[in-house]
């Protein structure tokens, strides 16, 4: 007699989440403030205040790129994801114009990036495992703002619905620890100052409000844990402000000091232009072209350009887009399916052994020049499409890559303006068969070029988004298991000598797209190798470049007749 009650109280809690979470998240692509949600709808405790926020993160659709946490006080929780739109790196930072802005609400925080997974499970994490999996520690800022019009009226849960505050995030320099040294030994009090130029340093008594930059987080991994969530490899956690609330400038060139720990430089400027993250949606063969806006949303370009391919993305098209409005723009339905990031390749150009440690791992010689190959454009897929197993193939394998795609025709081009000529950059995946590829005779593209062999995207980010190609984390899950993880730092030949090599021998057109090599961590490099086989699941990503998912499903007949028929197989 209770299960259909409580089945019935469930599903009504759902939609009461589903409802209030709607509300917010129209005010994020909206650009507005939201009212106070109806009395109806307010969560009244922390677990359905936690409920919606989690919620508003399912309907923009956004990975979780950090969380921020602290020990809470008795009634609170102190939790909430950030989303990897709102996370910024290098040293200028391009916030939504508001009018009548002038500063910037923040505060100086360490950052503790996950080298590991921590994924869900029913024993508790203990200080010592947790610590094993943190990687570096960067100085951080938390940009702080709120959905709602009148923030000191609401309730705790009512807050945590929306996100505790948090507008963003800013990742600055990685902080040099001495020898030895984790992030438990992170000094919990250090002088914080702020130095503008024609201004006096201000220096404030800096000290973290818990006292333990460690303790945090292990909290935050445990209650995680309990709700069936995790953290993975890449996310970063922030743990609480060393001097409270900062505001901070808009338009100058900023320093804050971290004590010892170094020094975050940072210019904050309107962003009166459109966030570039370009996407094509819709059913295969069928894609609109889109631009994700700051909410995360995708916006519909249906009718400013027919697609995004190599004459939208020329400098002069860029430039076009840059001045459009977005909140006039229809906001495309979440969930609905993306295609490969950029539409109608005529060229798909390949980067082999462009890893010191991949080449390692493969026992193969560091290259003198690149080795380049090509992808049959064919082979493109959407990022979250099925990689169809071949139906003889026996040594299917992954390679996450950065993908580098072309602005303006390249030919006989030199290095020092070579990423003059790059439109931007995506993620790709370089699925490859590698019994075709090494133990058949001939060129390697017959291995590299089946059906759903190159998934691109979820977007494609302008160049103007990533300062410099070669600090990217690239990293690879199969089947929740870390395989690869990797930065572009350790590529052979970086991106603008590639671009101008690949020019000596070829002409480049708007559209092209050179994928750039792959980190360690392949299934042949394993001890022993590892393949994929049917029913397996590849999920990566990469800093600033999204993140995709492949299911691997056998070969079908019904999927070639399909082909034949002129249809797309990969219908969803």
């Amino acid at each position: 007699m209770n299960a259909p009650g409580a089945a019935q109280a469930l599903e009504r809690l759902t939609a009461f989440d589903e409802h209030a979470a709607r509300i917010l998240v129209a005010a994020r692509r909206q650009g507005a403030l939201a009212e106070r949600l109806a009395v109806e709808l307010r969560p009244v405790n922390l677990d359905e205040g936690f409920a919606i926020q989690q919620q508003v993160g399912d309907q923009i659709g956004q990975q979780a790129g950090a969380w921020k946490c602290a020990l809470p006080p008795a009634g609170k929780i102190i939790a909430a994801p950030i989303y990897d739109a709102v996370i910024h790196r290098g040293a200028q930072c391009r916030i939504p114009a508001v009018p009548g802005q002038s500063s910037v609400r923040a505060e100086p925080e360490l950052a503790c990036l996950l080298a590991r997974d921590l994924p869900p499970r029913r024993e508790a994490y203990g200080e010592a495992e947790v610590l094993d999996a943190l990687g570096n520690v960067h100085l951080a800022l938390e940009l702080l703002g709120s959905r709602y019009a009148h923030p000191e009226s609401l309730t705790f849960p009512e807050l945590l619905a929306d996100g505790l505050f948090n507008a963003g995030l800013v990742i600055g320099p990685r902080v040099q620890l001495r020898d030895g040294a984790t992030p438990a030994d992170l000094p919990v009090e250090f002088t914080v100052s702020l130095t503008r130029a024609g201004h006096d340093t201000v220096s404030f008594a800096g000290r973290h409000p818990d006292r333990s930059v460690l303790a945090p987080i292990v909290w935050l991994v445990n209650f995680l844990r309990v709700r069936g969530l995790g953290l993975h490899a890449g996310q970063a956690v922030i743990t609480g402000s060393y001097a409270g609330v900062l505001e901070l400038p808009i338009g100058s060139e900023l320093h804050i000091g971290f004590g010892d720990l170094g020094t975050l430089p940072i210019l904050f400027c309107l962003d009166r232009s459109v966030h570039m993250r370009l996407v094509r949606f819709g059913q295969p063969g069928q894609e609109h072209p889109g631009v994700i806006d700051s909410s995360g949303a995708i916006r519909d370009l249906t009718g400013v350009v027919d697609d995004i391919d190599g004459t939208t993305v020329s400098p002069a098209a860029l430039a076009k887009l840059s001045e459009l409005d977005l909140n006039r723009l229809p906001v495309v339905e979440a969930g609905t399916r993306l295609g490969a990031c950029i539409g109608n390749v005529r060229n798909l150009v390949c980067i082999g052994l462009n890893y010191t440690d991949h080449a390692a791992e493969t026992d193969t010689p560091i290259p003198r020049e690149p080795v380049v190959f090509n992808k049959h454009t064919g082979s493109i897929s959407g990022p979250n499409d099925p990689v169809i197993l071949p139906a003889d193939a026996q040594k299917l394998d992954w390679e996450v890559e950065l993908g580098v795609v072309i602005g303006k025709p390249a030919w006989q081009i030199h290095e020092a303006s070579a990423l003059d000529h790059v439109a931007g950059y995506c993620l790709a995946n370089d699925v490859s068969e590698r019994a075709y590829q090494l133990e058949r005779e001939g060129q390697w593209t017959k291995g590299k070029s089946g059906f759903s062999f190159a998934p691109l995207g979820p977007w494609l980010v302008t160049r103007d988004e990533v300062p410099d190609p070669q600090v990217l984390d690239l990293w690879l899950d199969v089947n929740g298991t870390r395989r690869q993880t990797g930065n572009t730092r350790t590529m052979i030949f970086n991106v603008a000598h590639i671009v101008a090599y690949l020019s000596r021998f070829m002409p480049l057109m708007a559209g092209d797209v050179i994928i750039t090599g792959t980190p360690p961590g392949v299934g042949l490099g394993q001890k022993p190798p590892v393949f994929l086989k049917a029913g397996d699941t590849m999920t990566l990503g990469g800093s600033g470049l999204g993140e995709q998912s492949q299911k691997v499903v056998p070969y079908a007949d019904s999927l070639g007749a399909a082909w034949g028929r002129g249809e797309y197989p990969l219908a969803r």
